[in-house]
């Protein structure tokens, strides 16, 4: 088994993942804070830094959590969003037609994806830890499955062989000779007198 450092260990663990995720979050905010901050010139002062920045972080947050919680879709509605306002304020910024647009349209690319994918790092070990609890559920279930037949094999067996027991007692007794009731006219006498003998009581011959 392959033993990591101290520090590859906590660059591995889902706290380090975490606190990136937290920080891209915040560093895509300035641009869509720019964006509706201009927009919302008529907005009092304070007011106006709040709705910004509170609309800012909706958007960055809405890329986490989406992604977090495996619904892939929204998350990307979330995400183009935060391209096209990335978009629109390094339009406005450089200009329509400047070759400083191609690194920036790299960046507002980069960013929201890469947010996207940081966020999906933290929910492999929840999938791993799931796959091993339906795994060890299976192994529970498998060795349930594998005592109930032990207990239906073992009473088949004796079922089997109280069966046989009786078969053999069934044979035995029908192989004993039973005594045909005789008919008094079979008889003979002697037969008959020991017959009255036994049947008349002590008394008559006294």
């Amino acid at each position: 088994m392959m033993k990591y450092s101290k520090l590859e260990r906590i660059l591995r663990s889902r706290d380090f993942i975490l606190y990136v995720v937290i920080v891209s979050v915040l560093w895509l905010t300035p641009n869509t804070y720019y964006v509706y901050y201009s927009f919302m010139s008529k907005y009092a002062d304070g007011w106006r830094e709040l709705a910004a920045a509170g609309v800012s972080l909706l958007v960055s947050s809405g890329i986490m959590i989406y992604t977090l919680r495996g619904n892939i879709k929204i998350a990307n509605y979330y995400m183009w969003f935060e391209i096209s306002i990335s978009a629109y304020y390094y339009i406005m910024e450089i200009g329509k037609w400047d070759w400083g647009l191609f690194p920036a349209f790299s960046f507002l690319f980069m960013l929201p994806i890469s947010l996207k994918h940081y966020t999906i790092e933290l929910d492999k070990d929840v999938i791993k830890a799931e796959k091993n609890d339906i795994i060890d559920s299976g192994s529970e279930l498998y060795a349930v499955k594998k005592e109930a037949q032990e207990s239906v094999d073992k009473i088949t067996k004796e079922y089997q062989v109280l069966t046989e027991k009786y078969n053999d007692l069934l044979s035995s007794s029908k192989s004993v000779p039973i005594e045909k009731e005789m008919n008094v006219r079979d008889m003979s006498e002697f037969d008959l007198l020991k017959r009255v003998d036994n049947t008349l009581p002590d008394e008559f011959f006294k």
